[in-house]
């Protein structure tokens, strides 16, 4: 009777998996430089991150969370420009924050990005230093790194009723927090 008593305490053991709760995630926030132009291509992105968010001090300028970023992806709300290349990123298949505005973000607007603790944050902007708010020296100055990858957006171009597309390339920064 006490072997049975064991072997069924025993079973019973092995079918209750006590499994602890993930530990919880810490936000961490990141304060971008203000912008230096009156216009800034961009975008925010985040790989290893279960939530991402921005503010802005700029009242049109917002961000829509848009998990899952692949190829493909629309690049911001106001335009229909979609991004290429970021299956070599480390933000392939995380989250992007879409601008709600391409273009059009005032001299001094500061940005403050929410991440998880221990993901990758990255930005990109335009390579034309008057559309990139001058964030190409000062993200790095705040511990952003340039990576060189196939990146960048398609816009469709109407060339006489052809449709075809034009690729511009983009300037992808990263930090890990």
């Amino acid at each position: 009777l006490n072997g049975r008593i064991l072997a069924q305490t025993a079973a019973v053991l092995q079918m209750a998996t006590i499994t602890e709760p993930p530990p919880p995630t810490i936000p961490i926030d990141i304060d971008l430089p203000a912008t230096n132009t009156n216009t800034l291509f961009h975008g925010i992105c985040a790989g290893g991150s279960s939530s991402l968010s921005a503010t802005s001090s700029h009242s049109s300028l917002t961000y829509k969370a848009m998990d899952q970023f692949i190829d493909t992806t629309k690049a911001w709300g106001d335009l229909d420009y979609t991004i290429y290349g970021i299956e070599n990123t480390p933000c392939a298949g995380g989250i992007l924050l879409q601008p709600s505005l391409a273009e059009d973000v005032q001299v001094g607007t500061s940005i403050t990005i929410t991440a998880d603790e221990n993901s990758s944050v990255c930005v990109f902007i335009e390579g034309d230093p008057a559309r990139a708010g001058g964030w190409g020296a000062s993200l790095q100055d705040e511990g952003f790194t340039v990576l060189f990858k196939d990146f960048g957006w398609v816009a469709k171009v109407a060339q006489g009723g052809t449709g075809k597309s034009r690729t511009f390339h983009l300037i992808l920064l990263c930090k890990n927090v």
